[in-house]
């Protein structure tokens, strides 16, 4: 029996009959707010443990604030189509008979 080298790109698609990039861009999603989230913990870190000068706070509260804004824009940007894009006859479920939640 000869094993045949799969690579995970072209495996996982095929097994569950999705392109590629439904595996690829929750990853790359996640990565984005990360580095910001990560810097502003580092500058929390420092400001708990006495380095708290002005310019450091300002700059945490502002990375903190861009991750929040970019969760929230990424959340929209992934909401909005699956809202604004579905036909009207697949609105209504069997499950939730008045498009209800």
């Amino acid at each position: 029996m000869r094993w045949r080298r799969v690579s995970w790109r072209r495996a996982l698609p095929a097994n569950f009959d999705a392109p590629a990039a439904a595996f690829a861009f929750p990853g790359v999603v996640a990565m984005v707010p990360g580095a910001y989230a990560f810097r502003a913990v580092l500058g929390s870190l420092q400001i708990v443990h006495g380095a708290a000068a002005p310019p450091l706070v300002a700059e945490t509260l502002s990375l903190a604030i861009a991750v929040v804004l970019m969760v929230a824009a990424i959340a929209i940007g992934i909401a909005a189509p699956a809202l604004l894009c579905v036909p009207p006859q697949a609105q209504r479920t069997p499950t939730f008979p008045r498009g209800g939640g």
